[in-house]
């Protein structure tokens, strides 16, 4: 398997001939096109895009993820893999209605997040980007998360702990209009993190269901009927990852601009798409792998943790 990440903007028709899979614009001329064994990830951005059956049987087939990145919502396809599941997500569903084993598991995942964020603040701080690295304030974060007595407790303070982050580098990006952190506002930089975070959603689906795991059963994310708790669990450690990385192919791309229909326009969605999946695919020799294939490592890990009890450790980054 390769690591291309294909992205396709409307309004354009996907095909597969021969193994090749093909995009065609609305005169039916072909645009482009790339060996379907060379692409780790498709990204559908907009509701223009049409596509036949047999090129999703052959990304099923090949186990590729498809994520529909939408200007509301997300929409995530992949093929249940053929893994022994039964002892495993038993676990994980006691787990995730287990008030001690949630808060365990979720302690975890925000901690490392926070603990994420202040590492990257740091990182501006040493470059002089901020003059203030805000030390105290994710101190005080990361000590009311272990004395946190419930989710709902540990929510408001994974709040307080991105605050610190985001109230000190907001100011940096006023010139794109961004207000501070909103999910589905339409300034630039809210919709290129969420379209980074639509991104890592599908590869951490796709590595949940490859280690066993149910991506619905999560710990912390309010579980109801069609919402991936534990995918938005689970990426949370991940997300200052996807942060710096947009922050960063943000400031690269010339007059970058929200479309119409709410999406970064399509010369935007390609650069930071790139910015993206280098990020995710360098090596790191903090941890002596990518970031992507850490993100598999984690999933088992966490299977792993609740068949058998063992210590499970997020993954915090770190910009060096």
């Amino acid at each position: 398997m390769g690591v291309l990440l294909v992205v396709v903007y409307t309004p354009y028709r996907l095909r597969i001939d021969h193994g090749v899979l093909r995009v065609l614009d609305q005169d039916n001329r072909v645009v482009g096109e790339v060996p379907v064994t060379d692409i780790d990830e498709l990204v559908i951005v907009g509701r223009g895009v049409s596509l036949s059956s047999g090129l999703l049987l052959v990304l099923g087939r090949l186990d590729v993820p498809v994520v529909i990145h939408g200007r509301r919502n997300d929409v995530f396809l992949h093929r249940p893999f053929n893994v022994s599941v039964t002892l495993t997500r038993f676990n994980q569903y006691r787990a995730s209605y287990n008030r001690e084993l949630s808060l365990y598991y979720s302690r975890i995942l925000i901690r490392s997040k926070i603990t994420g964020l202040r590492n990257l603040l740091k990182y501006y701080y040493s470059k002089k980007i901020i003059s203030d690295h805000g030390g105290e304030c994710f101190n005080q974060a990361l000590e009311k998360i272990q004395a946190a007595s419930s989710i709902d407790e540990l929510r408001n303070v994974e709040a307080e702990g991105s605050k610190c982050f985001w109230s000190r580098i907001t100011g940096l990006y006023g010139d794109y209009g961004f207000p501070g952190r909103k999910p589905r506002n339409s300034d630039v930089v809210n919709r290129g993190i969420d379209y980074g975070y639509a991104v890592l959603y599908g590869l951490v689906s796709h590595a949940l269901v490859a280690a066993g795991l149910d991506p619905y059963a999560g710990f912390m994310h309010v579980k109801k009927s069609g919402r991936l708790s534990l995918v938005y669990d689970f990426s949370e450690q991940y997300k200052p990852v996807i942060i710096h990385s947009v922050l960063s192919g943000i400031q690269r791309i010339k007059n970058p601009m929200v479309t119409g229909e709410g999406l970064l326009d399509p010369r935007s969605t390609a650069y930071l798409s790139k910015t993206i999946y280098s990020w995710l695919n360098k090596y790191r020799r903090s941890i002596g792998m990518s970031i992507r294939k850490n993100i598999y490592v984690k999933a088992h890990e966490l299977a792993e943790s609740l068949r058998s009890g063992t210590v499970f450790q997020g993954y915090t980054y770190k910009v060096w």
